[in-house]
């Protein structure tokens, strides 16, 4: 089978899917979200922190629309990116 009679066939299984008898009810379920509250954030660490763990950085942050991103940097070869 090549991607193009898979692609054909899912096709039709999706519409026959679909088709509905008009004699027949459907039923639906609605759902209601409940409002929730996030966790609170952890205290920010001491602005010194930094300096203690990694002698010799530049501490600097990165603001962007949806967060304030915490930065060290030092040195002169090739960056390094480190995301977790």
């Amino acid at each position: 089978m090549n991607r193009r009679e898979m692609l054909r066939l899912s096709l039709a299984a999706a519409l026959m899917g679909t088709a509905t008898n008009p004699n027949e009810a459907q039923a639906t379920q609605t759902v209601t979200a409940k409002p929730g509250s996030l966790p609170e954030l952890p205290p920010k660490p001491p602005k010194d922190i930094a300096a203690k763990l990694f002698p010799g950085f530049v501490q600097t942050e990165v603001r962007t629309s949806g967060a304030i991103i915490p930065v060290l940097h030092k040195g002169n070869g090739p960056p390094v990116l480190l995301l977790h």
